[in-house]
């Protein structure tokens, strides 16, 4: 892995990252999309995160985590 593809995952609220705000990443392929709404399951969203990846040969996931209270 050379130069991965930076792939930026959304949250569960399935908002794309506005990637044009990382400006000190601009000399990197980066890729990001909109996850489906209303899914059900956490692997289906991971699902959809590996359809969206399959076509790419180095891929980095990159990803936000939440504290989720108890």
């Amino acid at each position: 892995m050379m130069n991965p593809t930076l792939y930026f995952v959304p949250c569960f609220s399935g908002s794309p990252w506005d990637l044009k705000a990382l400006t000190p990443l601009d000399h990197r392929a980066l890729r990001t999309a909109r996850l489906p709404e209303a899914l059900d399951r956490v692997e289906a969203y991971a699902d959809a995160v590996e359809r969206e990846i399959r076509s790419l040969s180095d891929v980095v996931l990159v990803g936000e985590g939440h504290a989720i209270p108890h």
